[in-house]
C-alpha cells in the first residue's frame, strides 16, 4: 500500500488486522498501522447484510474505499477519546436494522472527505480495527 493508491479495506475478523486491496493488486494484511483515506466512502452490501442475518454466516460485506494520503505505524489507537474524531461502525449482529456504517448515535455514514482506519493490538474488537471520521 502506497500513498495515492486507490484501495478498499476492511477489518479482518479471522486475522485481527486490516485487510487492504489496492486497485489491481492482491489483498494485503496490515498490523499496527493507521491509514488516512481521502475521498472516502463507507460501503455495505444490503444483500450481504441480509444474508448474514438469515444464514448466520460471516462474510465481508462492508468496506471503506478511498485514496491513501498517509500511512503510519502505531502502537495504540491514536484517535480514541479525541474530540476531533468520530468513531464509525458496522455490526450486523449488534444492529441488524442498520445495513450501513454509522456513528455511535446511529447516523448513517457514506461519502466523507477523509477517513482514518487504524489497526493495532490494543483495540479490543475481534478485527483489532476501527474507523473514524472528522468531527467537523
Amino acid at each position: 500500500m502506497n500513498i495515492a493508491d486507490s484501495i478498499k479495506c476492511h477489518g479482518n475478523l479471522n486475522r485481527g488486522c486490516l485487510s487492504v486491496v489496492p486497485k489491481g493488486a492482491k489483498t494485503e494484511q496490515h498490523y499496527n498501522v493507521s491509514v488516512t483515506l481521502t475521498n472516502a466512502e463507507f460501503k455495505c452490501s444490503v444483500k450481504g447484510h441480509q444474508r448474514i442475518l438469515s444464514q448466520g454466516s460471516r462474510e465481508v460485506v462492508a468496506r471503506c474505499h478511498g485514496t491513501v494520503s498517509a500511512v503510519q505505524s502505531v502502537e495504540s489507537d491514536i484517535y480514541a477519546n479525541n474530540s476531533r474524531y468520530i468513531p464509525v461502525s458496522y455490526n450486523p449482529i449488534a444492529h441488524p436494522e442498520r445495513p450501513y456504517f454509522y456513528t455511535l448515535d446511529g447516523t448513517p455514514i457514506g461519502k466523507v472527505a477523509r477517513a482514518y482506519i487504524i489497526t493495532c493490538d490494543s483495540i479490543d474488537t475481534k478485527a483489532r480495527t476501527r474507523a473514524y471520521i472528522d468531527a467537523n
